[in-house]
């Protein structure tokens, strides 16, 4: 009988292992040329860069769409400066794409792209950056709050970004 429940539980845990999703990775590239902030990811240095496709949706339901509508690539590059990424957001049509102008550390009605540094790697504190399809920079420090909400959107880090809106997206 022990045996029996040994090989039950090995299968049990087998199943739960197959059952949890897998973990995405994308390995930065390093360079030694920095690409323009630009919102074209023409320059010879993305060409390189390792692509991360199959993203999933968050907002405004997470994982609704296991198969979003459009794509997504995200490129991510380094030197001895900075960290550099490069998103390519596709939709049918410019037209669809949101992007309402509002002031910073606001994504108001617009659709956007983010990154969250967990620099600690303890899966609680990071650094957030944001921006929307209008060119609107958010930025948010993350750290455990008893209050519940773990956002502090009033640190504002310096960074560059751009971005273009072209028939692809």
């Amino acid at each position: 009988m022990p045996r029996l429940y040994l090989l039950t539980s090995i299968l049990l845990f087998s199943l739960a292992a197959l059952a949890q999703p897998a973990v995405k990775k994308i390995s930065a590239q390093k360079t030694v040329t920095a690409p323009k902030i630009d919102g074209v990811l023409d320059d010879e240095v993305w060409k390189t860069a390792p692509v991360a496709t199959d993203f999933v949706e968050l907002n405004p339901v997470a994982g609704r769409h296991e198969k979003p509508e459009e794509r997504t690539e995200v490129r991510i590059l380094y030197d001895n400066t900075a960290i550099y990424v490069g998103a390519r957001m596709y939709e049918t049509a410019k037209e669809k794409v949101q992007h309402e102008f509002v002031n910073r550390d606001n994504v108001g009605n617009s659709d956007f792209i983010g990154l969250i540094l967990d620099t600690y790697l303890d899966g609680l504190n990071g650094s957030g950056f944001y921006v929307t399809a209008a060119g609107v920079q958010f930025d948010a420090k993350y750290a455990p709050n008893p209050n519940g909400n773990n956002e502090d959107p009033s640190w504002n880090a310096v960074w560059e970004s751009a971005v273009k809106i072209d028939d692809q997206g």
